[in-house]
């Protein structure tokens, strides 16, 4: 109660609200479902506890995951991962794996030392199922850095031929001190080979730098200008 109190202060009414849904649901269900197993044979779910602590990460990870993409929590010590997330941006992930590693560390005294070394790759096994659901239908996009003496000529093939935006950043060369333009192009991973073959066409000496980004939010990517009219 004291961090559900905690969470509705700091993460809004709205988090409370959909956090006090989630949390009775969360009770309901894990009722629900313990019933369900007593009605298949005794050791059906039974497994190695190293498989089912990797199976439990990543079922618990997706439906954590499917919360926070609606700014909810299940209670209890989801909350404290989530301020973490707020206030120092670190992933939502990382922040759980953080705090229930620190609980599951903190049993070790009195499970020993295997439990909780199985309770922890549970821990890291959610965070990373957390991460990848909260990207699901985000937009998978490339930034391409490119330094080249043909750069108008590169930029106009994007903003005429691709349709994409460009942003020109000031350069200076760490050894000859000299001044160049450095073109940043966010585009979808799609577009990428399309893109490459035009600066090896203008320009083979050109130099590119390629990074893989996770989200793009923006007129292009997410909606079209004309959306906000």
């Amino acid at each position: 109660i004291g961090l559900y109190i905690v969470g509705a202060v700091f993460l809004g009414k709205a988090f409370a609200l959909k956090s006090l849904i989630s949390t009775f649901s969360y009770s309901f269900f894990v009722s629900l479902l313990t019933y369900v197993t007593t009605l298949f044979p005794k050791d059906t779910f039974v497994m190695q506890p190293m498989l089912a602590s990797i199976y439990c990460g990543l079922i618990s990870g997706i439906g954590l995951g499917l919360c926070f993409r609606v700014n909810a929590s299940t209670g209890g010590m989801d909350i404290p991962a989530l301020l973490i997330h707020k206030f120092t941006h670190i992933s939502s992930g990382n922040s759980v794996m953080i705090i229930d590693a620190l609980t599951v560390l903190l049993g070790m005294s009195t499970y020993g030392v295997e439990p909780a070394l199985i309770g922890v790759l549970s821990v890291f096994t959610s965070g990373f199922a957390i991460d990848k659901t909260i990207l699901i239908g985000s937009s998978t996009a490339i930034n391409c850095m490119v330094i080249s003496d043909q750069w108008v000529e590169i930029k106009n093939h994007v903003l005429d031929n691709m349709e994409r935006g460009v942003t020109v950043l000031e350069g200076k060369g760490g050894y000859t001190n000299e001044s160049k333009p450095v073109l940043m192009i966010v585009i979808p991973q799609k577009m990428y080979s399309n893109l490459e073959h035009e600066i090896m066409k203008v320009d083979p000496r050109a130099f590119i730098i390629v990074n893989s980004v996770h989200e793009v939010d923006g007129e292009g990517f997410t909606y079209e200008l004309e959306d906000l009219k």
